[in-house]
């Protein structure tokens, strides 16, 4: 009997770790202005000669999870939330857990809002881009030499090659 319960609680564990499969296609975000984009790129229409509009960059995928925290520890991923993906130049309704496809304008890339409704609970997460490069780096001199090697990284500017991303969004229910 004993090995049963701690066999039941080690599964339990493992399931609570365990994220969902997203079995939906990508959704790409639409742009609130029509008339000044093409596709993804929220700008397009105003890109011209002397205009300050951010390059485009392509596109960045970015997951959307939900989790249920209010058992404490972890607790399972929720599916089937619904969510919004908002800010003040796009927007996208998804349902968790799902991958959402926002422009990218490398450093000048706008953050977004993620809002889910679990029951009468409403969370809200905010996501902001991030250098990955800079981040890769910083860990491989965090790795090579300490606490210096990652400072001396840290301190090197952001390059023009450098990737941009979102991290993954997760909305945890407490």
């Amino acid at each position: 009997m004993k090995r049963l319960v701690i066999s039941a609680l080690a599964l339990t564990a493992l399931t609570a770790c365990e994220q969902a499969d997203i079995t939906t296609p990508p959704v790409p975000v639409t742009a609130k202005n029509t008339s000044t984009a093409r596709g993804l790129d929220v700008y397009a229409g105003l890109r011209r000669p002397g205009a300050v509009v951010p390059d485009f960059r392509g596109q960045t995928s970015v997951e959307i999870r939900a989790f249920d925290r209010t058992g404490g520890g972890n607790s399972g991923e929720l599916t089937g939330i619904p969510c919004t993906i908002d800010n003040t130049l796009y927007q996208a309704s998804i349902t968790t857990p799902a991958t959402i496809v926002v422009p990218n304008y490398g450093p000048q890339s706008p953050s977004f809002r993620v809002s889910c409704r679990y029951g009468d609970r409403e969370e809200t997460v905010t996501a902001a881009i991030f250098n990955q490069t800079a981040a890769n780096r910083q860990a491989a001199g965090g790795a090579i030499g300490g606490f210096l090697g990652s400072l001396a990284a840290s301190g090197i500017p952001d390059q023009e090659g450098d990737v941009y991303t979102y991290p993954e969004v997760t909305v945890n229910y407490r």
